[in-house]
């Protein structure tokens, strides 16, 4: 065996160690269960995520840090924004709380292994301590500088008081954190995407931007890149957030394909009320990862409807098959109306039956208490991911199936009017729009987990019905092509209009 050279510099030995701190986060990884480690909601941070978001905490020029590890595991991400400072010549006072009692085993031996070597190069200038508790409970009596944390990941009963009332632990982490900084302290954190949109983290999205202003966010491109060797599927980012109000009208975002700094994309300051909307409002966050992104947004701005102010109603399909076992049917028994699930919704049209290529009852029983109209829809797909081609799979009905009514499971969205069906041209025109790349690409930026919910699409911004009853007639005669092509046409011509409108740009590159 070749032996390692001896580390003779403060940098070389902070790097040693930070490499064995790795080590030991794999071997626990490895020696504890996969059940248990879920079961806390853990998924170890890697060194080059944790550099990355140490790498966003303001180093001060003088005097000292209180920094904060909720969750900490094993330690990863404190240590290295501790080191950080240490290097900076910053004093470091570093908190991690952890009740998990085999991973704060090893947060312990890698915590005394840090403070000898701080005693040996940076004498006086670390306290390290950490606390057995549940963090939503903890009380410290003092506030912290930087609190940077990979919090776990577990659902949460809203009838459960602790740490506020949003659906996950995660976000529950961030909330009782925010309450724990000083007045222009930072929060850094590595988080799913799910918060940023959707009506179920609204009241947290609200209450979070009371309290913090957003600065930094990180997407990582693929679900796989940041956990990957928790084998996680899961739209990550990482934010940095500040205790205090807006100094700055720009916020920076960047994307990248994997963990390595090499990875990371273009970087883009674009202004706040674009990314977060109404101050205090709860929208979702608009997070755009490119310049193709922002002319997306700019173009999608310039439509004052939404398919709510058309008078297109959203619903969500009535059918939860659990719920309603004793009605459906695998064959045509008498008095039986034809079923729909997702995979019957396809671009060019409702494929059914499907027989043997689905595994699942296609019929349900006529008299069904769940059943809508036999009338004119456009259908959509209402689970999908940044992975797959499209993120709106739309498909236009003209009550092409057979009797009154019909059965739509609960993965489906459907369109429709209140008082009178959809004309053929209004079903056509509205699955154009909805199919286009411009919707596409708006929906990759404002939805940040795998549910196209009915909320969303009511709000979703849409050109004129005059603009929509034209594209759907085009379509019909000549395919969804002829009406992309249309649309297309009619988009280019708001874009110019709009330039020479003397509109100004939104986005500044950094």
């Amino acid at each position: 065996m070749v032996s390692r050279p001896q580390p003779n510099t403060p940098g070389d030995e902070l790097e040693l160690f930070l490499t064995q701190v790795q080590q030991l986060t794999q071997r626990h990884r490895e020696e504890v269960p996969v059940s248990q480690r879920r079961g806390w909601g853990q998924y170890f941070t890697p060194l080059a995520i944790a550099q990355r978001m140490a790498g966003l905490v303001s180093v001060p020029q003088v005097g000292r840090v209180r920094i904060l590890d909720p969750g900490a595991g094993t330690g990863m991400l404190g240590v290295v924004t501790a080191v950080r400072m240490l290097a900076a010549g910053v004093q470091v006072e570093l908190t991690a709380i952890e009740p998990e009692p085999r991973a704060r085993q090893v947060l312990v031996d890698t915590y005394k292994t840090l403070k000898k070597i701080a005693d040996t190069f940076f004498p006086k200038q670390l306290h390290c301590r950490i606390v057995d508790t549940d963090f939503l409970q903890y009380k410290p009596g003092q506030s912290f500088d930087v609190v940077v944390t990979n919090p776990p990941y577990q659902k949460m009963s809203p009838k459960n008081p602790a740490g506020g009332d949003s659906p996950n632990l995660y976000t529950r982490f961030m909330e009782v954190a925010a309450g724990l900084l000083r007045p222009g302290g930072e929060l850094v954190c590595i988080v799913p995407r799910s918060f940023t949109s959707g009506t179920y983290f609204r009241r947290f999205r609200q209450r979070l931007s009371q309290v913090l202003q957003l600065e930094v966010l990180h997407v990582f491109a693929s679900r796989r890149a940041a956990f990957a060797s928790d084998r996680v599927l899961q739209e990550t980012v990482i934010c940095r957030y500040r205790a205090e109000h807006a100094h700055s009208e720009t916020v920076r975002i960047s994307c990248s394909s994997g963990t390595e700094p090499e990875n990371l994309g273009v970087s883009l300051g674009v202004l706040r009320r674009l990314v977060v909307g109404k101050p205090g409002g709860g929208e979702p966050l608009k997070i755009p990862c490119s310049p193709a992104d922002l002319a997306c947004l700019e173009q999608m701005s310039r439509f004052a409807q939404t398919l709510a102010g058309l008078g297109v109603c959203v619903s969500t399909g009535k059918v939860v098959p659990f719920r309603n076992r004793e009605f459906l049917h695998t064959t045509n028994v008498p008095k039986s109306v034809p079923l729909l699930w997702m995979q019957h919704v396809l671009p060019q049209g409702i494929t059914w039956p499907l027989g043997g290529r689905l595994a699942k009852p296609e019929w349900i029983a006529g008299d069904a208490p769940v059943l809508i109209a036999n009338a004119n829809y456009v259908f959509v797909r209402r689970v999908s991911s940044k992975d797959e081609p499209r993120r709106l799979t739309v498909c236009p009905y003209t009550r092409s199936l057979a009797g009154d009514v019909i059965g739509v499971e609960n993965h489906i969205n459907y369109l429709y009017r209140q008082s009178q069906s959809l004309t053929p041209d209004e079903v056509w025109g509205l699955a154009t729009w909805l199919s286009s790349r411009l919707v596409d690409r708006y929906v990759r930026i404002t939805n940040g987990h795998t549910q196209i919910n009915a909320g969303e699409l009511r709000r979703l911004p849409t050109p004129p019905l005059a603009t929509i009853t034209a594209v759907g007639k085009c379509a019909r005669a000549g395919g969804l092509t002829a009406g992309q092509q249309m649309l297309q046409n009619v988009l280019a011509e708001l874009h110019t209009s709009a330039n020479t409108g003397g509109h100004k740009p939104r986005l500044r590159q950094l």
